[in-house]
């Protein structure tokens, strides 16, 4: 199976590179299969996929996080969780898929900081264990 066919496009945008779309993809359609060089350690340019398994990925590397994402990391792929149009702009949640942030950056859509701390509230926000926070990170 190839990994990169001639479904996406890399478009420089000021300092960002970003991926498009080139087709029209649907709701639980696969848009992209996940390989390449795989790490024991995150980067600011990896995906993880387990626990100390993450993988560079030539296309997945220029991905941008999003709070309003379009695709969700199924095993080793990226799937549609809505309708994406040729030439819209594939966004992920790396909260979804990160133990860590290992850059902070702030999401342009939102305002509001990725980071490590704010991802640790992100996956406890619906927890009633009564758990404070109060790490350094």
């Amino acid at each position: 199976m190839s990994n990169h066919n001639n479904h996406f496009e890399i478009r420089k945008s000021k300092r960002l590179k970003q991926v498009h779309s080139t087709r029209d993809f649907f709701t639980g359609e696969t848009v992209l299969f996940i390989c390449c060089e795989e790490l024991k350690t995150p980067t600011q340019h990896t995906i993880q996929l387990d626990v100390n398994y993450h993988v560079l990925d030539p296309i997945v590397k220029y991905i941008k996080h999003s709070f309003d994402p379009n695709v969700r990391v199924e095993g080793h792929s990226l799937v549609a969780i809505r309708k994406i149009r040729e030439g819209d702009e594939i966004k992920r949640n790396y909260y979804e898929t990160e133990e860590i942030i290992v850059k902070e950056f702030t999401d342009k859509e939102t305002g509001e900081k990725v980071n490590t701390k704010n991802l640790y509230l992100f996956n406890n926000k619906n927890t009633d264990d009564g758990l404070l926070f109060n790490a350094e990170f």
